[in-house]
């Protein structure tokens, strides 16, 4: 029903109309009896006729009523009169970030302020159980002064009909009078979660997909899914990435990684909390240089817990009770989360390692393309280098957290004294994969190709552990349980493709050998009732007997916020009180750019930021292939598109080259060197005489022969040259 100029909605005078839409019309008002102005929202005709719908729409408002948040537009009541139904909100002055994004672009240094604004606002509402469901520019106002009033909080779904006669294209919205009933739910639709466009039932990560969307349009000036039709845009939320392209250079890296997390498509994968969001958007405007995720939800200890994060949208640390008794029924306790910086131009490369005391982190970072071991004590400012650990893949504490084992690309093992710099050689020959544990019994285990290995700290002789056997590839990720006394490693048997994890116990003495997890990865920790162990990206924690070194029950996931680490599993570590330190999901994301020969980026290529390792360009320069943990993939290098052809379960597969007609494409696995066309169709085969240590370098022009690198204990590394179909064995150059 139309209200006119000067007519009244109970003790409200009518001042003009000043918006419509599906939720219906809005005026503005004077409420007499208070001497302020309102904005009245009038429920359409066929709603406030439909006394069940009504009646859920009140018991909703009342929920939404209690919302008292400084950037939500507050609910003052309901009020009826002649027959009309209205409902008596806050009158927000200013434009919609609608109106100010059709002017274009909207510069970094304003856009960050209003997403946090809008961010604070959607915490408050989730954390009172409350979802807008219809997040998008237009119900979202700034104020001349910079501050912003989210509107129409929970209205979508206190004005939703019954789920019989849900409709997706009938989504409510609130436009301007000079917008179409059809540009209404366009706007509504280019702002849905894929849930939604399916008729799902939304939740709390639909308010995120959408904080996405508004974050990337303020930032481009462009809606990510947009087109002339409905069913179009409803098409591409569903099918299609964003063009990431259109967002400009200047937004920083831990913003784009937001956004791409903020719009998965597979909510289970979706930012969790839009708190993460808020905060991250808070680093940057602070200075500092990006965000970081923490393990989800995890339960309370005996003493309180500590989250640390590093900041730079590298890594986080998660300190959760999942390993110590009596977790699951303790109280929860207070969060505190303590940001690291990483140093100017470093970026995170793997082995993420805390002390026993949680006084130390230490991990692999990359900065002008060279690697070394990072130290920080959590009481100093930043993390600094560790002199003579160039190269580094891997690296443990001592038990006393002074000193630290590293193994670097030459396949030597060394300790170094972090106060002093003293380093020793204490082996040489090791397995660049193979794992490093530092045991409390002073002993470093590694691995060396097929067997396990143990050498004092103190220096001696390596002794060995065990070796492989039957059709096991490898052995590695050695540790040991609580007493010392047995050792635990993960054993990958299988071909290529189909390799199958255990995690395996053995005497630290010598003996009989037996299953301790069927299908995991690597063991993180084990206390003498918990096992902390990864399989496939996350980290599960599962009831252990350290006595008898069994398992009993399911294991139950701890987080799958970690992230796979380049050298295989997930990057993480564990102190014995069950302080968890993992790379997050954010940690590994990088671009393919076309560099020029001064060292210039000349233009990014359109590809979803992910981890690009050892990237090789096709012959025809159209497509780039690189690894990505255990995965080698294809991107095109003018549309983005990826193509995912090969997965396999080790840490080896990786280093991909070219054929020089660009039909097939050659990588590393655990088997020797692997051949498989460069669309992923047909079967995968071996080099002849190829082995697990290694690595192609290049094909003869004629396509015969394969040029390698072949890593060994004596000779640190050899150019082999081995026939691509057949023949004779590699010949040593």
């Amino acid at each position: 029903m139309a209200l006119t100029a000067g007519s009244h909605c109970g003790p409200y005078e009518i001042s003009a109309k000043i918006g419509a839409g599906g939720m219906g019309e809005v005026y503005r008002a004077r409420d007499t009896k208070l001497d302020r102005d309102v904005a009245l929202k009038i429920l359409p005709e066929a709603f406030a006729s439909d006394p069940e719908r009504l009646a859920r729409f009140e018991r909703e408002a009342k929920i939404l009523a209690a919302l008292n948040h400084p950037h939500i537009a507050h609910i003052h009541g309901l009020e009826e009169s002649d027959g009309v139904k209205a409902l008596v909100m806050e009158l927000v002055e200013g434009p919609t970030l609608a109106d100010r994004i059709a002017q274009g672009a909207i510069p970094l240094d304003d856009a960050l302020p209003i997403a946090r604004q809008i961010a604070e606002a959607l915490e408050a509402a989730h954390e009172q159980g409350i979802i807008h469901r219809d997040l998008k520019p237009a119900n979202i106002k700034v104020r001349s002064d910079g501050t912003v009033k989210v509107l129409d909080f929970g209205l979508a779904k206190a004005l939703d009909p019954p789920a019989a006669s849900r409709d997706v294209a009938q989504s409510p919205t609130i436009t301007s009078p000079a917008m179409t009933q059809a540009g209404m739910i366009l706007g509504t639709a280019a702002y849905m979660s894929p849930e939604q466009v399916k008729g799902r039932t939304a939740d709390m990560r639909a308010d995120i997909w959408a904080f996405g969307v508004v974050l990337f349009e303020m930032l481009s000036g462009r809606r990510p899914f947009d087109d002339d039709a409905i069913t179009a845009v409803m098409a591409r939320v569903l099918e299609r990435e964003p063009d990431w392209t259109l967002l400009p250079a200047t937004v920083p890296p831990s913003i784009r990684a937001l956004i791409e997390r903020c719009l998965a498509k597979d909510p289970k994968a979706r930012l969790r909390d839009i708190g993460d969001a808020r905060h991250a958007i808070g680093e940057v405007l602070a200075g500092r240089t990006g965000t970081i995720a923490a393990a989800g939800s995890p339960r309370a200890s005996r003493r309180a817990w500590v989250p640390w994060a590093l900041a730079g949208g590298l890594a986080a640390i998660a300190a959760a009770g999942w390993l110590r008794p009596g977790a699951a029924t303790d109280t929860p306790k207070r969060l505190v989360r303590v940001e690291i910086a990483l140093p100017e131009n470093v970026e995170f490369y793997t082995s993420p390692r805390i002390s026993r005391d949680a006084r130390r982190i230490a991990f692999i970072g990359v900065r002008e393309g060279t690697r070394a071991v990072y130290v920080r004590d959590l009481d100093q400012a930043l993390a600094k280098p560790v002199r003579g650990t160039d190269g580094s893949i891997f690296v443990t504490f001592s038990p006393d957290g002074q000193s630290i084992g590293t193994i670097a690309a030459d396949a030597k093992l060394r300790k170094i004294a972090l106060d002093s710099g003293t380093t020793e050689e204490l082996a040489s020959g090791v397995d660049i994969v193979g794992g490093l544990t530092w045991t409390a019994d002073g002993q470093l285990l590694y691995g060396a190709v097929t067997k396990l290995l143990a050498v004092p700290a103190a220096g001696g002789a390596p002794r060995e552990l065990v070796s492989v056997r039957g059709d096991e590839t490898t052995i590695s990720n050695p540790s040991t349980t609580p007493d010392g006394k047995t050792l635990l490693f993960t054993s990958w048997a299988g071909t290529p493709g189909a390799l199958r994890a255990r995690i395996e116990a053995a005497p630290m003495g010598g003996g009989a050998r037996h299953v301790v997890v069927d299908d995991g990865g690597y063991v993180l920790a084990a206390t003498p009732d918990r096992l902390l162990f990864q399989r496939t990206g996350a980290i599960y924690s599962v009831a252990f007997d350290a006595g008898r070194v069994q398992t009993t029950g399911a294991p139950m996931k701890v987080t799958d916020e970690a992230r796979d680490s380049p050298t295989g599993g997930v990057a993480a570590d564990v102190t014995p009180a069950g302080d968890i330190l993992f790379a997050d999901v954010h940690t590994f994301n990088s671009r393919l750019a076309w560099v020029s020969v001064e060292g210039g980026i000349e233009q990014t290529i359109p590809a979803i930021p992910r981890a690009y390792y050892n990237p090789r360009l096709s012959p025809d320069s159209h497509t780039v292939a690189y690894s990505d943990a255990s995965t080698i993939w294809t991107t095109d290098t003018v549309r983005g598109a990826q193509s995912r052809i090969f997965v396999g379960r080790d840490a080896l597969t990786g280093f991909p080259i070219w054929s020089h007609d660009g039909a097939y494409v050659f990588f590393r696995t655990s088997s020797g060197i692997a051949r498989l066309r460069a669309d992923g169709e047909g079967a995968m085969t071996l080099i002849p005489g190829s082995m697990r240590s290694d690595y192609p370098n290049a094909i003869s022009p004629d396509g015969s022969t394969l040029l390698m690198t072949r890593i060994s204990a004596t000779t640190s590394g050899d150019i082999a040259l081995p026939p691509i179909k057949g023949g004779t064995r590699p010949t040593r150059v």
